[in-house]
């Protein structure tokens, strides 16, 4: 496999152009790609979820049938783009359209920050050299190899080969590692051999923070939210109003005859 490299920190010096996609955070792209049934009534088995494994996940007050079989990075894939709902229009030629009819903008960025999940699941699949870093520069491919090793295993040889994951997540690590590559390739469309940057902290203010704080922060500076300015704010992600945080839905707010920012951090907001 080839190894990421660290992401020069200067990269980081200004804030970027942020991308946040309520509603599809991990725990809730798990309830989605749960909630799609490919293998029809008869088969109560799920390709995503890893074989030796029957159990419930929980999503707010639903509950979804969690079982495995032979799990399968394709139809785990194809089920996932179903979840993801590519074809909704935005308002914009389709090709400008990311997923769930949100706007991607009229070009694919140069640079691309991503955060959450996605560097904690890299960490998992010993993608990441050092999780210690505060940020490295990997591509969808690292994901999407990973995933189609992962998803061969059934449940005991995750926990076994992949000694890191928590074991309560073990029994999604395919639908995980494949949700992270199909979104990023198929959601946002990035091309598979691009340069993107795992980000865990960010330096805010002279501090190193974690990404979520910082999201927040800066949406606390540009909108009042949450009151005062400094890091003590006590908001966690989970509350931040979705009005503020939604993807934006049509092109009608990008100026016309400019191209798209070069900077996107995507950040989940469950």
């Amino acid at each position: 496999m080839i190894r990421p490299r660290c992401a020069p920190r200067s990269r980081l010096t200004h804030p970027p152009q942020i991308t946040l996609v309520p509603g599809y955070g991990l725990m809730a792209a798990r309830a989605a790609v749960l909630e799609i049934d490919p293998n029809g009534p008869e088969d109560d088995s799920h390709p995503c979820i890893h074989d030796g494994y029957t159990g419930k996940y929980t999503y707010g007050e639903e509950v979804y049938q969690a079982q495995g079989n032979q799990a399968q990075y394709d139809q785990c894939m194809a089920t996932v783009l179903t979840a993801l709902n590519r074809d909704e229009k935005c308002g914009a030629p389709q090709p400008q359209c990311s997923f769930q009819g949100a706007w991607r903008g009229s070009r694919i960025p140069d640079v691309f920050y991503v955060s959450s999940y996605f560097w904690d699941r890299a960490a998992d699949a010993g993608i990441l050299d050092d999780d210690k870093d505060t940020h490295a520069v990997v591509s969808p491919r690292h994901f999407k190899d990973v995933a189609e090793d992962a998803c061969d295993l059934d449940v005991k040889s995750v926990q076994s080969k992949f000694s890191r994951i928590q074991k309560e997540h073990s029994p999604y690590f395919c639908l995980d590692l494949t949700y992270a590559h199909t979104l990023l390739t198929g959601g946002f469309n990035i091309p598979e051999e691009q340069e993107i940057t795992l980000v865990k902290k960010v330096k805010y203010h002279g501090d190193y923070v974690e990404v979520a704080w910082y999201v927040l922060l800066l949406l606390q500076e540009k909108t009042g939210l949450g009151g005062s300015r400094g890091p003590s704010v006590s908001l966690s992600p989970s509350r931040v109003d979705r009005s503020l945080t939604r993807a934006p839905r049509s092109p009608s707010s990008h100026t016309p005859g400019r191209s798209a920012p070069a900077s996107t951090c995507c950040r989940d907001v469950t």
